[in-house]
């Protein structure tokens, strides 16, 4: 069962201002070196066309539904040797994003220069990972270079970012319209024309 940490208003609008990372839909804040990271949702998801006011029941459908996945997910074996959820967040009692922790010795893609035929071998234990989930009814959602982590020693990727996904009743949330300009392509590695695609 994940546990839930409230926030202030202050610190929820720390986390906007002072994040190390970001994504169409949230703000990242790496702690304790980069072993976990606090993910914190934009107000309105990255759908920056739409009122807040106006569409107000449209974003809680999305929160909502963000909440069961994360409580699904948290349950879930499968997802034990990826990028873990440990805690949700709240503030004013409404759900604004969740803390994870990165399996030891993880480092993100982008970090590392890699070969051609390291490219293959990484990309094919994506494409297993991927096949296996499926047959699970798990359909990951946002798949980029920037949500797989890598341990080159141990020749071990893992996937994070994992709240975009289908599992069971609980819906994709983000539109693959919305991801795709964020994500370029959504190019998996992009290292002097090693350049790869989901």
């Amino acid at each position: 069962m994940l546990t839930n940490i409230e926030i202030t208003k202050e610190e929820l609008e720390y986390y906007k201002i002072n994040h190390d990372n970001h994504g169409k839909e949230s703000y990242i804040k790496y702690i304790d070196n980069h072993t976990k990271a606090r993910k914190i949702f934009r107000e309105n998801f990255g759908y920056d066309n739409l009122d807040i006011e106006k569409y107000d029941e449209f974003f809680e459908g999305i929160r909502e539904n963000k909440l069961r996945k994360a409580i699904e997910l948290s349950k879930i074996k499968v997802f034990e040797n990826e990028v873990k959820l440990i805690n949700t967040i709240s503030c004013n009692k409404k759900f604004v994003g969740y803390d994870t922790v990165k399996p030891k010795g993880m480092r993100a893609v982008a970090d590392y220069y890699l070969t051609r035929k390291e490219v293959a071998e990484y990309f094919k234990q994506i494409e297993n990972k991927i096949e296996y989930f499926h047959s699970l009814g798990i359909v990951i959602g946002d798949i980029t270079w920037f949500n797989v982590l890598l341990d080159k020693e141990r020749k071990e990727v893992a996937l994070c970012d994992l709240d975009n996904m289908q599992i069971g009743k609980y819906k994709i949330d983000i539109l693959p319209s919305m991801i795709e300009p964020f994500c370029a392509g959504t190019c998996l590695m992009n290292q002097k024309n090693r350049c790869l695609y989901v």
